[in-house]
């Protein structure tokens, strides 16, 4: 997650953005668990109270819900209730916009579909084929997944966890192995 400081859009309204995105992507399925305010304050270096108020958006918009004791999960049905957000929302700020535009400049309704390289009936076959060779397939690009490895070694750079390691080693070379 990437957040702009500097913007005007309250970071926790960022943060609702983001988490949105990533259940909508299915990263986090329906019915698993989401990072705990916590976590996420400590991964992003953000206040916890800010983290908690674009979670609690989401939990009054039922996208998430709280299991006490457990943390927050996603609630079954939050996909379907984002696509529809999503797709109003795209009629609102995309579609309206751009016919509101098309009026202003007088075209009619066949000279803003040859703008758009479209007609009522869609594209044809050739068209298809010719912008799937030119822009390729409407795919998101797989993100590739770090070894464990390199997980570990990023794991190592915090300083509680070398404490731990180093607690675990003297403890081990005091013959503690119940504390270890």
């Amino acid at each position: 997650m990437q957040f702009s400081f500097s913007g005007d859009k309250p970071i926790y309204l960022q943060i609702r953005e983001q988490l949105e995105d990533t259940i909508f992507m299915g990263i986090y399925k329906e019915e698993t668990q989401i990072p705990s305010t916590t976590e996420l304050s400590v991964a992003l270096k953000i206040n916890p109270a800010t983290v908690l108020k674009g979670m609690n958006i989401l939990v009054e918009d039922e996208i998430i819900y709280k299991k006490r004791g457990l943390g927050m999960f996603v609630k079954s049905g939050a996909i379907e209730k984002l696509k529809l957000k999503r797709q109003n929302g795209f009629f609102e700020n995309f579609i309206l916009p751009l016919i509101e535009e098309a009026n202003k400049l007088n075209l009619n309704e066949n000279e803003l579909l040859n703008s758009l390289e479209t007609s009522q009936n869609g594209l044809n076959t050739g068209e298809v084929q010719t912008r799937l060779e030119k822009y390729g397939k409407n795919e998101l690009p797989k993100k590739k997944t770090d070894s464990f490895i390199k997980i570990l070694l990023r794991q190592l750079k915090d300083p509680i966890v070398i404490l731990l390691v180093i607690t675990v080693f003297f403890c081990l070379l005091i013959n503690e192995t119940i504390d270890a």
